[in-house]
C-alpha cells in the first residue's frame, strides 16, 4: 500500500523535477569533484549534477552521506536538513 502511495507521490511530482543526462560536461565535472573531495563514483556524479542544475535554478542537496554534503556545502549548494 504504501508503495503504491509512493509510486503515485512521484509520479504527481515528477513534472517539477529536472533530469539531466549524464554527459561528458557532468563526467568531467565529477571527475574533478573525485580529486578535490576525495569522493565516490557516483556520489561525485549526484553533486556533479546538482552543482550543474544549480547553474540552471536553485536546487536543494539531499543525501544522508555526511562527506558528500560537506562537499556540496563547500560548493555553496543548499543542503536539506534532515532531522
Amino acid at each position: 500500500m504504501k508503495s503504491t502511495m509512493a509510486k503515485r507521490a512521484l509520479g504527481n511530482d515528477w513534472p517539477r523535477f529536472l533530469v539531466l543526462e549524464v554527459n561528458q560536461q557532468v563526467v568531467e565535472q565529477a571527475g574533478e569533484l573525485v580529486d578535490t573531495f576525495a569522493l565516490r563514483g557516483y556520489d561525485s556524479v549526484q553533486l556533479a549534477c546538482t552543482y550543474l542544475a544549480n547553474e540552471l535554478a536553485p536546487v536543494i542537496f539531499a543525501c544522508f552521506d555526511k562527506r558528500l554534503n560537506k562537499a556540496a556545502k563547500v560548493l555553496g549548494l543548499e543542503i536539506l536538513a534532515v532531522a
